[in-house]
């Protein structure tokens, strides 16, 4: 289930018209953009529809949305637009793109405009943009593509950010999404930065001039607040929401103390980082800059095998000398000293000698060293799934003269047969698979092409994206008069190893009565090796004479290192994405007699796979499967 409840969006790429500029403060500038596609309009140039297709309407009612702006600095913007899908977009290599997400500061659809707000520090491509922008000048953007539905349940609200978090707490004060009491805490890194914002009785604002990338500085100045008003509790009551938004490394003592400490579920929780220090530039009044986490193969193994013994999370909680490590640890002393001297060299670790003996050197955790521990983004790049397929990558040469996966070979079994013994690798593929929610228009169209669908009958949903499609499906909106179909969940994806078939298990269970079944593996083949991948698509063909399998096909290109990705996917399987006629041919061998496409975006495709006699293709299955 998703932590927050959302309202997703058509994600549609518009070109519009800036309508006029003006300064708010001397640190940020407002763009006023408009222009027909901002309501319904139709476009020829559709993938997918040779007719073309209507584009939904813009709509933005969240107060923290953001829409992704398309810049081509030096380059044609034409190009570097992503394709339009009829019920998505499909990110395309574009070298001279840079995109950046802004949340819109204001909006009149009657009117048919949007004011944007851009902070005007360093010199990133988009305050660039913004300074040089005239009326008559075109912006591009898509998004945004979901809306935050604060719970209605809260009794108050905490707003915490910086500049870049302004448009959002000033429209939250403006249009109110929540009739509670707000308090909100601006970190400023100049008291030019000020603004007037729309308080009611109960509510208030503090503007404090600190670093805005100095996390401690910045959980301070909350803790001050709190104090000044009550409490966090006799503020917000015993409901609270807990909002932040500003640069990501600054908000990791915030996201612990609100999590960890105060113990606010994640549902009460929305802190997200706007931007790094670093990226573009660091704004004017901070210190330093953002340290680049460390990408040389052994500093990544160092810092991976740091977390796995539990050393970082131990000098999360203070400074320890090696020595003590080495026995709260159960680990070889010397050797947790070499390990201290590549942390130390790459600045996860930093050492004090008060004896001036190194052997009895203290070791403590630097800034970076504790994003790497409380920044589960950063954390995840040395740890877990995708840590295991990059210690996986020794065995590529083998792999490659022999054909099987790189997997296999260094960890004696499957990925999918791992994946049902590891838990946390399974709820890792299930929290990937969670961004098919942003596709879901796309998929609804697709899910009610199933007859079991449209007809009210059973349908078998697996693989680690079925808790998506099960809300998809509960949440139907184009077909509401529709049946109900009666949705069967499987805990175990549909045949990935011999003799493991949830499908069949399932299959004992009645029927309603003549109605038609059909089966949707979500986010499922491009775990499995092509073996195994031919026995779940022939599981799916015992269930029904239609079966919906999702997949990627591609890397998306908007994230980057699309190459990398790619090589990662051959890791798992030894083949890497599977693309539309590989998968039909695989299909084909699994019995079912048609193929069709649809592309959802994102990379992301649907098969409907579908026999002409649903006898003939149990009974291929079946004599397949005996033959093996």
């Amino acid at each position: 289930m998703s932590i927050h409840q959302l309202i997703v969006h058509p994600l549609v790429v518009r070109k519009l018209e800036v309508l006029s500029v003006k300064h708010v403060t001397p640190r940020m500038r407002r763009v006023r953009v408009g222009g027909e596609q901002l309501r319904t309009f139709h476009r020829d140039d559709v993938d997918g529809a040779p007719n073309g297709a209507v584009m939904a309407a813009f709509d933005s009612p969240g107060f923290d949305d953001h829409v992704k702006l398309i810049l081509a600095p030096g380059g044609d913007l034409e190009s570097s637009l992503p394709r339009q899908l009829a019920d998505g977009i499909e990110w395309t290599d574009a070298p001279h793109r840079e995109s950046r997400d802004y949340t819109p500061r204001a909006v009149d659809l009657e009117e048919g405009w949007m004011d944007l707000d851009f902070v005007l520090h360093g010199d990133g491509p988009a305050a660039a943009w913004a300074i040089a922008a005239r009326p008559g000048d075109t912006l591009a953007m898509v998004g945004p593509k979901s809306s935050l539905v604060l719970p209605a349940e809260s009794t108050g609200i905490l707003l915490v950010g910086d500049e870049t978090a302004l448009p959002a707490i000033g429209r939250f004060f403006d249009d109110r999404p929540l009739d509670v009491p707000a308090h909100a805490l601006i970190a400023l890194g100049d008291a030019s930065g000020r603004q007037e914002l729309a308080l009611r009785p109960g509510d208030s604002a503090s503007f404090v001039e600190i670093d805005p990338t100095d996390g401690d500085a910045l959980l301070a100045a909350v803790h001050a607040r709190l104090e000044e008003i009550g409490g966090l509790d006799a503020a917000l009551g015993q409901d609270p929401f807990v909002w932040a938004a500003g640069e990501s490394r600054a908000l990791l003592p915030l996201r612990r103390w609100a999590g960890r400490e105060r113990g606010l579920e994640r549902s009460r929780l929305g802190i997200s980082g706007y931007w790094h220090v670093g990226a573009d530039d660091t704004p004017p009044g901070s210190e330093g800059g953002r340290q680049s986490t460390p990408d040389s193969p052994a500093a990544w193994f160092a810092i991976s095998s740091a977390l796995e013994i539990g050393l970082l999370d131990l000098l999360r909680e203070g400074s320890r000398t090696v020595t003590g490590c080495a026995s709260a640890l159960g680990a070889n002393a010397s050797g947790l000293d070499v390990l201290g001297n590549v942390l130390e060299a790459h600045g996860i670790l930093e050492r004090s000698h008060p004896s001036g003996d190194r052997g009895g050197s203290a070791l403590s955790l630097t800034r970076a060293g504790r994003e790497v521990v409380d920044d589960e983004h950063v954390r995840e790049h040395y740890e877990g799934l995708e840590a295991a397929r990059l210690r996986a990558l020794v065995e590529l040469p083998g792999a490659l003269r022999s054909g099987r996966a790189p997997w296999r070979r260094h960890y004696g079994s499957s990925l999918a047969q791992d994946l049902q013994e590891r838990p946390a690798w399974a709820g890792e593929a299930a929290e990937h698979a969670e961004s098919l929610r942003f596709l879901q228009h796309g998929l609804l169209r697709v899910l009610e092409s199933l007859d079991a669908v449209v007809a009210g009958g059973e349908v078998l949903l697996s693989g680690p994206g079925a808790a998506v499609i099960d809300d998809i499906l509960g949440q139907r909106t184009l077909m509401p008069d529709a049946p109900s179909a009666r949705v069967v969940r499987s805990d175990r994806d549909c045949g990935l190893l011999p003799g493991v078939t949830a499908a069949t298990e399932v299959s004992t269970a009645a029927r309603p009565g003549a109605l038609p079944s059909a089966s949707v593996s979500v986010m499922t083949l491009q775990l499995l090796e092509d073996d195994d991948a031919i026995r779940h698509l022939r599981a799916l063909a015992r269930e029904g004479s239609q079966a919906l399998v999702i997949a990627p096909a591609r890397p998306d290109e908007l994230a980057g290192h699309s190459a990398e990705r790619m090589l990662l996917a051959f890791v798992d399987t030894g083949c890497g994405p599977r693309d539309a006629q590989r998968v039909e041919e695989l299909a084909r061998i699994a019995g079912w007699g048609t193929c069709t496409e649809h592309d959802l975006g994102w990379g992301v495709c649907a098969y409907l796979l579908s026999a002409p006699h649903a006898d003939g293709v149990r009974e291929v299955a079946a004599s397949a499967d005996h033959a093996r």
